[in-house]
């Protein structure tokens, strides 16, 4: 697809490129197991988290992004399980994410495996973020790991991948914990002319910066992978 044709046309020729992909897709696409949904919906959880305090996260979930190939009239096509797009400017994207029409490509595409359900050929949609759409990071999980990733390993993988600078600018990110703390209180028997004390245990919110980590954190199952695809910096 041409990038000198002008925008109206483009997003035309995108839209009817993106209602055909729809049209073609098997019906094992649109299922997904337990365990990756619960995966996504922990991962879904933590950049929410991180958006309330930096606006510039930008996330996308099952949305099909379309990019130009040299010398082809058809769109590359892929649709990554979930996608982060770091940028100032609000991502207009509904039906598809057009490359050519966007102010900032993907800076983070994650993808869940399931053994028990093949919706799509991760190999291939490596290929493509690495060779075509030169993304900088790429997560690929697997839910199905006896050891599955909670809300804060992902949260602090999160911030692992964003630079020093993008934290510094975002602030202090943290997040609210409860925890229980034990309060002593005496009291007078009057009856037996005693003096008793008791102890009871309350919840507490607590608010906790911890530093960014320099890697991943790993599990034992290691039930996750995490990919640098290329050098580039988010626009």
């Amino acid at each position: 697809m041409s990038s000198t044709l002008p925008r109206a046309l483009l997003e035309i020729a995108y839209e009817e490129a993106a209602q055909a992909y729809l049209r073609s897709l098997p019906p094992e696409h649109f299922r997904e197991a337990t365990a990756q949904a619960t995966q996504r919906k922990i991962t879904l959880e933590s950049l929410d988290l991180l958006r309330a305090r930096r606006p510039q996260v930008q996330v996308f979930n099952e949305l099909l992004v379309q990019y130009p190939l040299p010398r082809q009239r058809k769109p590359g096509q892929v649709v990554p399980d979930n996608m982060v797009v770091v940028c100032a400017e609000p991502v207009r994207a509904e039906t598809s994410f057009n490359l050519l029409l966007e102010p900032a490509g993907p800076f983070w595409m994650l993808e869940y495996v399931s053994k028990n359900n093949k919706r799509k050929n991760y190999e291939d949609n490596f290929d493509k973020y690495e060779r075509d759409l030169k993304v900088p990071y790429f997560l690929l999980f697997y839910p199905n790991a006896p050891a599955r990733l909670e809300l804060q390993d992902v949260f602090n993988a999160i911030r692992d991948i964003l630079s020093k600078e993008a934290l510094l600018a975002a602030g202090d990110i943290s997040i609210t914990k409860r925890r229980k703390r034990r309060k002593k209180a005496v009291k007078t028997d009057a009856t037996a002319g005693q003096t008793v004390t008791e102890e009871n245990e309350e919840d507490n919110l607590d608010e906790e910066s911890e530093s960014p980590t320099l890697s991943f954190p790993q599990s034992e199952a290691g039930d996750q992978e995490t990919k640098p695809l290329a050098d580039a910096e988010p626009s």
